[in-house]
């Protein structure tokens, strides 16, 4: 009776020869309804890790679905639309990551150059990250990519097996259903593929739906009308040219920020024992303008007895930036769960320009 009752009411394909159990079959339908990965997991009471098994079980099976990441930190999955073309491709660079539409400021985190694996981990400082997000009500932290040894190392591999490696890092990296990582594949990552063929990214996007990584080498995070650029030094790739003005660097193992030139790169320290001085993290402050990022505030902060504040920057993104706010169309990028958005979609394009630029 619930398999009938689910194939009438939200259209759910039965393939020839494919056996879905009752439980896969709600799960469809609470994803058709538009329930977010955290409401998915209580009303089938399992865990958002038994989830996205669930879900890679059936893409075995050939049933795909999409993800839509928000900037506080949930996940909503939608059917694959076949006839959309370029804009469904399951793989790609860039990602959304969508705000409420009034959003005029976002903080985040940053953390580089883990090395799972290597005898220079710090595993208690990546719990502590992820403690500090928490009790900070940060729901987004970027990653510079090298998260695993890989097949290489200038130091002692306490796990020379990249395989062993790998499924250490998808058990051990901390979980909070209310924290997404955004990240970069870094040349250590890589290596798992390019030597022993197996694609860590793969392993990310089937096992861990809570860490986005789109791509080795350089990665992009759209953030309103706005785009945030990481990079990671690959052998024969560079730094990818983009419209983002701020990009984010792994790789050197040291905190730098260059304004040289119209963008702003920033170093991302290690969060390891490979380093001259304290691993650390930055935490990030975006100032938006008409849904561009204006001011940007970075504090580099360290775990000594507490946490502390080693330095602080605060820039204008905006200054020599050509953009000019009459031709700004309005957010794409938002979230769309939110109580107004009926009040938005009754409005014409020019009422809500009006309205949002107090503009009679």
């Amino acid at each position: 009776m619930v398999v009938k009752i689910l194939k009438i009411y939200y259209n759910i394909p039965l393939f020839k020869g494919v056996i879905m159990s009752d439980k896969s079959l709600e799960l469809i339908s609470l994803i058709r309804q538009g329930k977010t990965c955290n409401e998915i997991a209580s009303i089938l009471n399992i865990s958002n890790k038994q989830l996205f098994t669930n879900l890679t079980n059936l893409r075995n099976k050939g049933i795909m679905f999409l993800r839509k990441y928000y900037a506080d930190g949930e996940i909503i999955y939608t059917p694959v639309n076949t006839n959309r073309g370029k804009e469904n491709s399951l793989i790609s660079s860039s990602c959304d990551i969508l705000t409420k539409e009034k959003t005029t400021e976002l903080k985040l985190l940053a953390i580089s150059d883990l090395h799972f694996g290597n005898s220079n981990e710090r595993l208690d400082l990546v719990k502590k990250v992820y403690d500090y997000a928490a009790k900070n009500g940060i729901n987004l932290i970027l990653c510079g990519g090298d998260v695993i040894d890989g097949t290489y190392s200038a130091d002692l591999q306490t796990i020379p097996n990249v395989y062993e490696q790998i499924d250490h890092f998808l058990h051990s990296m901390p979980f909070d259903k209310n924290i997404l990582v955004l990240g970069v594949g870094g040349d250590h990552d890589f290596s798992a593929f390019s030597k022993v063929q197996i694609d860590f990214l793969e392993c990310l996007k089937s096992y861990r739906h809570d860490l986005i990584f789109p791509d080795y080498g350089n990665s992009f995070f759209n953030i309103k009308n706005d785009q945030i650029q990481m990079f990671h030094h690959l052998q024969n790739s560079n730094l990818k040219k983009s419209d983002s003005n701020l990009v984010f660097h792994g790789h050197k193992h040291k905190y730098i920020i260059d304004t040289t030139g119209e963008k702003v790169h920033v170093n991302i320290p290690p969060l390891c024992d490979i380093t001259e001085f304290f691993p650390s993290f930055l935490e990030i402050n975006l100032e938006f303008s008409c849904g561009y990022i204006k001011n940007l505030i970075i504090r580099q902060i360290a775990f000594l007895e507490k946490p502390v504040v080693l330095n602080e920057t605060r820039m204008d993104l905006l200054k020599n930036r050509k953009i000019e706010v009459g031709s700004i169309a309005l957010e794409e990028n938002f979230d769309t769960r939110t109580s107004d958005k009926v009040l938005v979609k009754q409005l014409s394009q020019v009422e809500k320009f009006n309205q949002r630029y107090g503009l009679k």
